[in-house]
């Protein structure tokens, strides 16, 4: 089967011909966490939440604004600026 994105997101595609070893452990990891991340994003957006709040840098960019908001999730924030965000938006 083909892979869609240049980036496999297959476990088998994206760690299955590594070796064993700190090799694979790396692409384990870095397999495990994309897919936590994704599934966190979509659990966010089926739930309707309104301030999808990460640790992780890569979804605050200001490039991925844009295609986050299309996907459903238009408010991604980091912890710091979160706390921010709710007080200004704190609702009586």
């Amino acid at each position: 089967m083909r892979s869609c994105s240049p980036r496999p997101f297959g476990y088998a595609d994206a760690v299955g011909s590594v070796p064993e070893g700190p090799e694979r452990d790396k692409a384990n990891y870095k397999w495990r966490n994309r897919f936590l991340d994704v599934l966190g994003l979509y659990t966010h957006i089926r739930a309707g939440g309104d301030v999808f709040v990460t640790s992780d840098t890569n979804f605050v960019k200001a490039t991925k604004r844009a295609s986050l908001a299309q996907l459903g999730a238009p408010v991604v924030l980091d912890p710091a600026d979160a706390e921010a965000y709710a007080a200004q938006h704190d609702q009586p």
